[in-house]
C-alpha cells in the first residue's frame, strides 16, 4: 500500500535535522513546506 522509504532522502533529511538542532527550530525548511501565514500574494488587481 505504501511505498518503501527512499534511502536517497535519508542523508538530506539528517543534515536538515542536525542543522535545525544546532541553529534553532525551522532554520532550514523543505521547499514544499507551508510558509508562515503572514506572507500572502497580493491579489488586489485581479480581473
Amino acid at each position: 500500500m505504501f511505498e518503501a522509504s527512499n534511502s536517497d532522502h535519508k542523508q538530506p533529511m539528517t543534515t536538515i535535522d542536525s542543522l535545525n538542532l544546532k541553529y534553532g527550530k525551522n532554520t532550514l525548511n523543505i521547499a514544499s513546506q507551508k510558509l508562515d501565514s503572514s506572507w500572502a500574494m497580493r491579489q488586489n488587481n485581479l480581473s
